[in-house]
């Protein structure tokens, strides 16, 4: 005659048990519909995306990908001493150039309307992948002070006829970026190729280098020497380290010109050369090619150079 033995038998039947109320069936059993998961954006994540909207730093070069340091735009006094421009003239034919880590673009903004952006965080974000900023267009007048200075742009007008400056944006609303721009008459530029002459721009250059995701501006000085239209001189950073020479392209034009990163460059080596288009422009009173602007675009950096003709040569 056979029994149950239930010594043997409970672990089978236990583990037919755990089975039954585990396994399938049962529409309630959340483990079918698996929740997706979104990283939760930290309180020190917060803080941090607040640096992240940067008003570029004076040369600073900092170590985080994510850090565009503090005041890389305030340009210094000295640059700042520029006469009040003559009044604008309304035919006046404005062309440029704005460049940014996508490209180049035309830039023929007038400068009593002159488009740049003010970037609102996110205060409610809940998620790392929610969208760091949102961005909020307006513009600017620059004929009533030849300067504006503000958080998020920063422009020059430096007579009747030529502007330039910065201002940051972003194209996926994740991370800011700085775009360069310069604007002048196009009747006043000139177009000979006997160009002699010596420039200087306090922190004349302004560039932005990848790192990672994301961009570090810089600024540099501008020493450029020209003589029958060949070129050289040098671009020097924070304590006058020299971060870049300048040289002809393969043919001697003065409108076509490359620099090329020193050793000293903390993010870019001798290969990084990038080829800048120059303009020149005539002084509101017939200077001849006074002014000097440019702009120029590599795989890792970007920006912008202007310079003004110094009388003693």
């Amino acid at each position: 005659m056979q029994y149950f033995d239930i010594k043997k038998s409970l672990p089978v039947f236990c583990s037919l048990l755990i089975t039954a109320c585990s396994g399938g069936g049962g529409g309630n059993n959340p483990s079918q519909y698996p929740k997706e998961v979104r990283p939760v954006v930290t309180e020190q994540a917060k803080t941090a995306k607040e640096v992240i909207l940067p008003t570029p730093s004076i040369g600073s070069e900092q170590s985080s990908q994510n850090v565009i340091a503090k005041d890389a735009f305030n340009v210094s006094e000295k640059t700042h001493q520029h006469s009040k421009p003559e009044k604008i003239a309304k035919d006046i034919n404005w062309t440029g150039s704005a460049v940014s880590s996508i490209g180049s673009t035309w830039w023929q903004h007038k400068p009593n309307n002159i488009p740049v952006f003010t970037l609102i965080l996110n205060e409610n974000q809940i998620y790392s992948d929610e969208k760091n900023f949102t961005l909020e267009q307006k513009h600017i007048d620059l004929t009533k002070n030849n300067i504006l200075d503000e958080k998020y742009f920063h422009f020059t007008l430096l007579d009747s006829g030529i502007y330039y400056g910065n201002y940051l944006s972003s194209y996926d609303q994740m991370n800011a970026e700085s775009n360069y721009v310069f604007a002048f008459d196009k009747d006043r530029e000139y177009t000979g190729k006997d160009i002699t002459a010596n420039y200087y721009g306090n922190e004349g250059f302004k560039y932005s280098v990848k790192l990672g995701n994301t961009y570090l501006s810089q600024v540099g000085d501008v020493h450029l020497i020209y003589r029958e239209g060949k070129v050289s001189g040098e671009i020097f950073g924070q304590n006058n380290v020299k971060h870049f020479s300048f040289m002809n392209s393969n043919k001697i034009d003065p409108n076509s010109i490359v620099i090329v990163p020193e050793e000293a460059h903390r993010y870019l080596s001798r290969n990084d050369k990038m080829f800048l288009e120059m303009h020149f422009i005539n002084g509101e009173n017939g200077e001849k090619y006074k002014y000097i602007v440019g702009s120029g675009k590599t795989d890792k950096y970007y920006g912008a150079l202007f310079a003004t003709k110094q009388e003693n040569q």
